[in-house]
């Protein structure tokens, strides 16, 4: 067996995305479930990072992004979800959505979630001394913020949104149109 087949031979058959736990085949750019590209740039460091939500949210798209990103139940969804929006006994002010993630893993679910709720990404490293992570998400709450929170990701509306290539050409067209007959 030469190098290369050996090489490929030790390759896994399929990757997991880190952000919604969907298998693709090896070789796969992004994942089809979250969009997440399994090639981020920059590569990631060797840090681990959680991501928190704060305050609930009453858009719609809220839940199933929230129930994609966190592998919960839809029901656990929309329990989270009304605490953070509930005020009085039952209030919490924020859900520890994932733990361990990569730094490009954090960046993408903050990015899919900002513009539903507040985001804040910590680190998850262990502390000094220790091999686990925090054992409290209450301490993972109080630490400060370790990456800044990305700029929302464009919805699939809002990415095809515009007149394009074809519609500037057809109103150029249609100008040329026009101008001839006056």
């Amino acid at each position: 067996m030469e190098l290369h087949e050996r090489i490929a031979s030790a390759l896994p058959a399929t990757v997991t995305c880190p952000c919604c736990g969907k298998s693709a085949p090896a070789g796969t750019l992004k994942c089809q479930g979250c969009s997440y590209d399994y090639y981020p740039t920059p590569p990631d460091d060797e840090h681990r990072y959680a991501v928190i939500l704060r305050e609930g949210s009453y858009d719609s798209d809220f839940l199933p992004k929230m129930a994609l990103f966190s592998g919960w139940e839809p029901e656990q969804c929309r329990q989270a979800n009304a605490m953070m929006q509930t005020y009085g006994e039952a209030h919490r002010e924020f859900v520890l959505l994932r733990r361990s993630l990569s730094r490009s893993a954090a960046m993408h679910i903050a990015a899919n979630l900002s513009r539903h709720c507040g985001v804040k990404i910590v680190s998850d490293d262990p502390l000094p001394g220790y091999t686990d992570t925090f054992a409290d998400t209450e301490q993972l709450e109080l630490a400060p913020e370790a990456l800044p929170c990305p700029a929302p990701a464009k919805s699939e509306k809002e990415q095809h949104s515009g007149i394009g290539f074809w519609g500037i050409v057809g109103a150029v067209l249609l100008a040329i149109v026009i101008a001839s007959f006056l």
